[in-house]
């Protein structure tokens, strides 16, 4: 009866760990600045939760909790652990998640256990991340990519794309959309270019959404005023592209013939209807075409000191 006993705890404890309604979906655990380490709960169900005398621990402290109040986490919603409130919304000035700040245990930068328990003294999720999993020194947070996926794959995590290197309170910016295409590269060569010279310039376009973009364009810009805005007079070359799967790449490359001098400046912009992310469709390049043939760039090396006499400046 003994063994019986702790087998079945054990296939509990897999269970809700593997089938948790409440998540954990991002861990800060390497900030700029240390004392703001947090990480995020989200309820992936269809009914609201309690998070009453809930508590958390890492690989190595004892368990804190995380709140003694009747806070309830409705469904789809958001709430993030932290240890710093203040530091956190200094941070995040726009966030709109609730906050909870609770006693901390340091989150080790090279690896540890996040375990969050519910009131009911039952692990509810955990999740043992290394740095290969993503997040790293910097303020990029991990993230996890499929809120109802597995929480020790190290597949379904990897570091915030987000401009603000994380994204507490909303979507992860990994987590995939319906609709999204992700202008991924975008290079120019020569680096160094001479007048008269042809530019070639070099694009992939990913599609990071679900479902088969269809009807798509790839527009390049001269942005003759360096503004940085693509204008319908600066318009150089629109290809269409009719058909890119899920997880697909497409490369696309346009040569400019006959350069002439000066500093140029081009812009890379795809343009979907229905992509839901635009923030990633958009690059901007800049070259500097040198009027004399072999010699690029607004800077030339001049003169060379290359044997100083011993009592010089800056020789040891």
């Amino acid at each position: 009866m003994k063994t019986t006993g702790i087998i079945i705890t054990m296939i509990f404890l897999i269970y809700t760990d593997s089938f948790s309604q409440i998540v954990i979906n991002e861990i800060m655990y390497a900030p700029s600045d240390a004392t703001n380490e947090w990480f995020e709960l989200y309820n992936t169900g269809n009914t609201s939760v309690s998070l009453k005398n809930w508590k958390w621990k890492d690989a190595t402290a004892s368990l804190r909790t995380i709140t003694g109040q009747n806070l309830i986490l409705n469904s789809n919603s958001y709430i993030v652990i932290c240890q710093d409130s203040n530091k956190l919304k200094t941070q995040f000035p726009l966030m709109t998640g609730r906050i909870i700040q609770t006693a901390w245990s340091a989150l080790n930068n090279s690896g540890d256990n996040v375990i969050v328990i519910d009131s009911a003294n039952i692990r509810n999720d955990s999740v043992s991340y290394l740095t290969s999993w993503g997040g790293n020194a910097g303020g990029f947070s991990l993230e996890r990519m499929i809120s109802e996926g597995a929480s020790n794959n190290s597949s379904n995590w990897g570091t915030s794309v987000d401009p603000l290197h994380a994204t507490p309170g909303k979507n992860n910016s990994i987590t995939p959309k319906p609709f999204d295409l992700y202008l991924k590269s975008f290079n120019i060569s020569p680096l160094f270019p001479s007048a008269g010279e042809a530019l070639e310039m070099n694009f992939i376009i990913k599609n990071t959404g679900l479902n088969t973009a269809n009807n798509f364009s790839l527009n390049i810009y001269k942005d003759i005023n360096f503004d940085s805005i693509p204008g319908d007079n600066e318009l150089m070359n629109s290809n269409l592209f009719t058909s890119l799967s899920y997880s697909d790449s497409v490369i696309y490359n346009y040569a400019v013939q006959n350069i002439d001098t000066g500093h140029k400046q081009f812009i890379a912009k795809v343009k979907y209807a229905q992509d839901e992310d635009t923030l990633n469709n958009i690059q901007i390049r800049r070259v500097y075409v040198s009027s004399q043939t072999g010699i690029g760039g607004s800077l030339i090396i001049n003169e060379i000191m290359y044997d100083p006499l011993s009592d010089q400046p800056g020789v040891d």
